[in-house]
């Protein structure tokens, strides 16, 4: 963290990178961001109605921006991270900039090697880090784009519990050697 601290201090944007794996903030982000709370002053302030820390001298106020992918179909299981991370935000004085969002990311790496058409998304997710270099901001097609539905998620279901039982079959015939 000493060799963290002061990168973290003058950075303009910060980019938080983490799967969603059970409804939240996976515990090595969670932890990254409790031993950040050093970038803040130990008093408190009433800021917005709520008590927040003082930032200390010399801190940017960074802007955060969210990169995450989940195995489940539906967008809404980012909620409870994205809700999480922006709370963060105001308590450090940062920008929340946005979140470059992935559901069902499985079924994107699996038409990626079929050579199915989802090359819109992996350039639309480098649109968004051109967007959050250039404007501090990603745009609302942008991320759209990155989130958007790859197939129906009876299809998805399917293929996923299809790809299950094969697994277990073949533990279960290593089991029997």
């Amino acid at each position: 963290m000493r060799v963290l601290y002061p990168k973290l201090r003058e950075a303009d944007v910060l980019v938080f990178a983490a799967p969603v794996f059970v409804d939240g903030m996976p515990w090595t982000m969670k932890t990254l961001i409790d031993r950040m709370v050093a970038l803040l002053r130990p008093h408190i302030e009433i800021r917005d109605g709520h008590c927040r820390h003082l930032v200390r001298k010399g801190h940017k106020h960074s802007k955060v921006a969210l990169v995450s992918s989940c195995g489940f179909w539906e967008m809404d299981n980012f909620a409870p991270l994205v809700m999480h991370l922006q709370a963060i935000c105001k308590n450090a004085c940062w920008k929340y900039a946005g979140a470059l969002l992935r559901p069902h990311s499985g079924a994107l790496w699996y038409m990626l090697r079929k050579g199915m058409p989802v090359h819109d998304v992996v350039g639309a997710a480098k649109e968004a880090g051109r967007e959050l270099a250039i404007d501090s901001k990603m745009s609302d097609q942008t991320l759209k784009t990155v989130g958007r539905e790859l197939c129906s998620l009876e299809t998805y279901v399917e293929k996923l519990d299809h790809d299950f039982k094969k697994a277990l079959n073949r533990l279960k015939e290593c089991d029997e050697l």
